[in-house]
């Protein structure tokens, strides 16, 4: 807080104070802030009479009070702030803009529309004339007829691969057999050579 206290009347441009050095705290253009009965007043300040008198730019609207308390805003503040609300008033209103736009094109724009993110980026798709022009051209007997031929086509293919994995068992079944017969030739032969030899040392 400012030093002093506040003497504020209701409709008039000046404003006396009470242990105030308004001519250290204050210049041209700055600003006085005072909250009376809970509502925040923001006066600025015209010009500095002395310590205790300041003359405002417009008329306090604000009931008769004394004994307020106050604190300066220096004019640079002001401005920052107000510039503030400016540009975050512009990005509020240029995103707005940019909804209006983007929901008129996908109400009524035809084909492809390109919308604006927020981030400044863009999206394209089909807008929403698009989308029911593309179902209004979606033939529902030639869909069911496809999705017949598709499911047909799945069965088919299970059914081919069964086939094919019981052919495949019956192979390693085959080869299975052939193998012990194979084996099984092997070891009458080896039979066969030992009676020959056999027949031929009781021969000698």
């Amino acid at each position: 807080m400012s030093a002093g206290t506040l003497a504020l009347t209701n409709d008039s441009d000046v404003v006396v104070g009470t242990g105030t050095t308004f001519s250290t705290e204050l210049t041209t253009g700055d600003f006085m802030v005072s909250t009376i009965g809970g509502i925040t007043y923001t006066l600025p300040v015209k010009t500095v009479n002395n310590d205790t008198q300041v003359t405002l730019i417009s008329n306090y609207p604000g009931p008769t009070e004394t004994g307020s308390a106050w604190y300066a805003v220096p004019r640079a503040t002001q401005n920052l702030v107000t510039a503030a609300i400016v540009a975050q008033a512009t990005e509020a209103l240029r995103g707005q803009n940019y909804d209006k736009a983007n929901w008129q094109a996908v109400f009524s724009a035809s084909g492809n529309i390109t919308v604006m993110l927020p981030d400044g980026s863009t999206f394209t798709g089909p807008s929403w004339n698009k989308i029911v022009e593309l179902l209004n051209d979606i033939d529902p007997v030639a869909l069911q007829t496809l999705a017949t031929q598709v499911h047909a086509d799945a069965l088919q293919v299970q059914e081919d691969r069964e086939d094919v994995d019981a052919k495949a068992a019956q192979v390693t079944l085959d080869a299975q057999s052939a193998s012990t017969d194979a084996q099984t030739a092997a070891t009458e032969r080896a039979a066969a050579e030992n009676a020959k030899e056999g027949a031929n040392k009781f021969l000698i």
